[in-house]
């Protein structure tokens, strides 16, 4: 037993979701209490297995081990005191402004100090062992002082984070332009977060909770305006493309002035359409542009323009491919194909 929790002491089978050092305690801690416990019920039970000289060899390889495990728990405590707590200002760590932008983007980040999470994190496990680990007092009121009320405002804090970045996550390239103003709008509130609302203000929670008001009006233009540009593509453009520009019965055979009629009254009932696609199309583009239309920025009529041009870009392609599907339709019905007769048009 003794080999084993040798082997064991460089790479201790404790979770992954434990602290290395923290953990590692814990684990010893936890054999030693199994092991004691199991000598105690064979001592209760009466039972007597060996002479009694072997009993005190066997109790004085059990008081090695036990000493051999508390120097391990000690050690790593020491081990862990140097690296976590040694050199570490924790009182300046809070003053932490509370974002920051992620490097080469303009997303952020929570600027919560890695070193607290994981104080927090490792005391309690230390705590499970009050006979080893003696915390210097700064680091015990520091924790009992501090830790819920940091703990909720990295937490809220990570909510705006999120909110923000999904905001420029799902906001296509270009389309960005055109939410330029309410853009700016929402980062006059986030550089707050980043050059002056700490982590320890005592209105940090109240900061958040406004910039996630500013960040849930800015993520519903965006969703309403991507939900109006996918219905202008879905309903209008595609329906667009696949638009018949003739029509023509296969199971009848047509004079020519009957030809011509036919294809004049089915444009007129194209053109119908088409009519009232557009007034569709007008009232949705209204209805897109009125979350802008306050804007003082000049730009934002410019960029409106810009996005105007595409849905004419798309239009046109659509019409294009509306008129090369009919006129492919024509020919089928002139000349036909290799695989079906030719009927009399």
């Amino acid at each position: 037993m003794l080999s084993k929790e040798e082997r064991q002491k460089s790479n201790p089978p404790i979770p992954n979701t434990w602290p290395l050092f923290g953990g590692a305690a814990v684990w010893a801690s936890l054999l030693m209490e199994k092991l004691n416990r199991e000598i105690d019920e064979l001592d209760k039970s009466g039972i007597e297995f060996v002479t009694e000289e072997e009993k005190e060899e066997t109790m004085k390889h059990v008081e090695m081990l036990n000493n051999t495990i508390t120097l391990f728990i000690k050690n790593n405590f020491s081990r862990w005191l140097a690296e976590a707590i040694e050199g570490k200002d924790f009182e300046e760590y809070k003053k932490n402004c509370i974002f920051v932008r992620q490097t080469n983007t303009h997303m952020l980040k929570s600027n919560f100090e890695p070193a607290i999470l994981r104080l927090f994190n490792v005391v309690h496990f230390w705590q499970k062992l009050p006979t080893v680990a003696h915390f210097p007092s700064s680091v015990v009121d520091f924790v009992e002082a501090e830790e819920a009320e940091l703990l909720l405002a990295q937490q809220t804090v990570l909510l705006v984070v999120r909110d923000y970045n999904d905001i420029l996550l799902s906001l296509p390239v270009q389309f960005a332009d055109i939410f330029r103003i309410h853009l700016k709008h929402l980062d006059v509130m986030i550089t707050k977060g980043l050059k002056t609302v700490k982590f320890n203000a005592p209105n940090v929670i109240t900061f958040c909770t406004k910039a996630r008001q500013m960040c849930s009006d800015v993520m519903k233009l965006v969703t309403d305006f991507k939900e109006t540009h996918k219905k202008i593509v879905e309903t209008i453009i595609m329906f667009l493309t696949r638009i018949p520009l003739i029509f023509i019965d296969p199971r009848h055979c047509y004079r020519l002035d009957e030809f011509a009629q036919t294809q004049g009254l089915w444009r007129s009932k194209m053109k119908l359409k088409m009519t009232s696609m557009l007034h569709e199309l007008q009232d949705l583009l209204r209805n897109a542009f009125t979350p802008f239309k306050d804007d003082t920025d000049p730009t934002i009529k410019v960029y409106w323009d810009e996005y105007l041009k595409l849905i004419d870009s798309m239009i046109l392609e659509a019409l294009h491919l509306s008129v090369k599907r009919s006129l492919t339709d024509l020919m089928y019905a002139l000349v036909g194909d290799k695989k079906a007769e030719l009927s009399p048009l």
